[in-house]
């Protein structure tokens, strides 16, 4: 009887795994990159509007400031991401 013998692991399994988790994370970072480009300029465009609609009548300037600080923060944040789930995914790949 002729018997098959398979040793190790399928190097096509492991690549395709790797591709997969390529693919998730190009479509995490890209939705997290365009959800804060959203959010910042949603913050940053109403703080402005707000503040040219309605001046000091009705909210404190503080409230306007705030919100176009947080828009210019998230707006920053946004151009980081890619850079940080690289910076990530390769100290999970060295702490190996």
């Amino acid at each position: 009887m002729d018997e098959l013998v398979v040793q190790g692991s399928s190097t096509a399994f492991r690549v395709n795994m790797l591709a997969c988790l390529e693919a998730f994370l190009n479509i995490f970072t890209s939705t997290l990159q365009i959800g804060l480009l959203l959010g910042g300029f949603f913050f940053l465009f109403s703080g402005i509007y707000f503040y040219k609609k309605m001046g000091k009548q009705l909210l404190p300037q503080a409230l306007h400031k705030n919100g176009c600080a947080l828009g210019g923060g998230l707006l920053t944040l946004a151009f980081f991401v890619p850079v940080l789930v690289n910076w990530a995914l390769a100290a999970v790949l060295d702490s190996k």
